[in-house]
């Protein structure tokens, strides 16, 4: 297996580490929680318990997705099960989340050794309470169009006819401020394309065609979503407003000026960044690490402090947009400020043990290299931040539950970073978990008829099993201790 943790035998885009889904307990699984923290990235799996759901592919071949809870800052992840393909022969990459709202996630599972047109496989997954949950495959969008989770977002009504509309915002035309509106309306299970406009006069102020990297939902009767350039601003749009009319007009809204001005741009957004619609309002939160002067060498460097700010604003349909106000500030904490020996000596104790200035192995929150803020769906002011001790290299991680109001800390938990390059992306924020219903003991096999595990996964568990830990990169942390902390954020 290659450094990344990807086989290089199987000349495949699934990763190994992929196929040995983390175990979060041999306990009963956890009730539904008000949100979680969920890997956007599928496990192969041949598990199931009751939010298993099935379906088959476009090429006829049966699939299951499978998901997971776990209690934040625990990260929570799904699986994918399919007992007639290999995963390393017949799959470009593994099955990722595009978009989820409520009960409903998009799910794009690329079949086949190349990510063509004809390999995208456009899943909507729904859980279904009490009842069975159900995974339906859609109608692809096009002969010549393939989405990406960061141009397409999920509209849940929450009405008693319970449809829900799938929106791409896409730049196809050399025309400034012009876009294609692809959407699928559930009740009619039909893609619909309109054009999709900017105000001329904001045109030079809005970001680059191609930099979208998140889509939010605003929702009410207009429909409002959002797609978001983490670097510069928001293009809201009202999908349900205009129904009958073959353009709909665009608004830009331009995010809070940057904790530093000279931020370099070249990296990935979400790792300084994130946003999100909380109780009725736009949240914003922005992270800014303190390098120390003169550690930067071979692609490392010796975090010196780091610190978050948030904003906020009023959610509204684009109608009202320009009347609802500008940003307003929220909070601002620094690592440092945040206690954590007094009043959670338990938690910052999980912490990984970093050797300080005087040769001592210490907890410690400043010198962690921390990134993907994350802002919980459910607590106000509690922020997620994911921690490493090593930013490129290192198989563990660590999520940190912040209340950056009364800067305190309020969870760790560790975290796989086995297919995690560096500080990638790796997982979002979901309120589905409202919506799995899960009962004891319901962890098993899938024994339909005829059915087999995966024979890559095998194969390959089959030579892993008396593998050894590739790093001990800390002291004193281990993942039964954190699998035996019942952590509670609420209070």
């Amino acid at each position: 297996m290659s450094s990344s943790g990807y086989d290089d035998s199987d000349r495949s885009m699934v990763a190994d580490a992929s196929l040995r889904p983390p175990i979060h307990g041999e306990g009963p699984v956890p009730a539904a929680a008000a949100s979680l923290l969920l890997d956007f990235r599928a496990y192969i799996d041949g598990r199931a318990n009751a939010t298993t759901a099935w379906s088959n592919t476009r090429a006829g071949d049966r699939i299951s997705v499978t998901f997971w809870p776990a209690h934040p800052p625990r990260v929570s992840h799904f699986s994918v099960f399919c007992p007639d393909l290999n995963p390393g022969d017949d799959f470009a990459e593994e099955p990722y989340i595009m978009a989820a709202e409520d009960d409903v996630v998009l799910l794009c599972v690329v079949q086949g050794p190349f990510a063509d047109r004809d390999s995208f496989n456009y899943f909507v997954y729904q859980a279904g309470g009490c009842m069975p949950s159900s995974l339906k495959l859609l109608n692809h969008p096009g002969p010549s169009r393939i989405f990406h989770g960061c141009n397409v977002g999920l509209l849940r009504s929450k009405g008693s006819d319970g449809f829900y509309v799938i929106a791409a915002l896409c730049y196809t035309s050399m025309v400034p401020g012009h876009y294609d509106l692809y959407t699928y309306d559930s009740r009619t299970e039909e893609w619909a394309t309109k054009l999709a406009l900017m105000r001329q006069e904001q045109e030079l102020g809005h970001h680059s065609s191609h930099s979208h990297t998140k889509v939010i939902t605003l929702g009410g009767k207009a429909g409002t979503m959002g797609w978001v350039d983490l670097w510069r601003g928001i293009l809201f749009c009202d999908v349900l407003r205009h129904q009958d009319d073959h353009t709909v007009p665009l608004c830009y809204v331009a995010l809070p000026p940057p904790l530093q001005p000279d931020t370099n741009m070249q990296a990935g957004p979400g790792a300084a960044r994130d946003i999100a619609v909380v109780s009725g309002r736009i949240k914003y939160v922005e992270l800014q690490i303190h390098v120390r002067p003169g550690s930067v060498a071979d692609g490392d460097f010796i975090s010196d402090d780091w610190t978050a700010a948030t904003w906020s604003r009023k959610a509204t349909s684009v109608k009202y947009l320009e009347k609802a106000g500008s940003w307003q500030p929220g909070c601002k904490v620094r690592a440092s400020q945040i206690s954590a020996r007094k009043k959670k000596p338990a938690q910052f104790e999980l912490l990984p043990k970093l050797v300080d200035d005087q040769g001592t192995p210490q907890p410690t929150l400043e010198r962690l290299h921390t990134a993907h803020p994350k802002l919980s769906l459910h607590q106000d002011n509690v922020v997620y931040f994911m921690t490493k001790v090593h930013f490129i290299k290192g198989t563990k991680a660590w999520v940190l539950a912040v209340d950056v109001k009364n800067k305190t800390l309020q969870g760790v938990a560790e975290s796989d970073a086995r297919r995690t390059l560096g500080m990638n992306f790796t997982y979002m924020c979901s309120s589905i978990s409202q919506h799995l219903h899960m009962a004891p003991a319901t962890h098993g096999q899938l024994k339909r008829p005829g059915m087999l595990m995966w024979r890559a996964s095998l194969k390959k568990q089959a030579g892993i099993s008396g593998r050894k830990n590739q790093e001990s990169e800390v002291e004193g942390t281990s993942l039964r201790a954190l699998d035996q902390d019942n952590m509670d954020l609420d209070k």
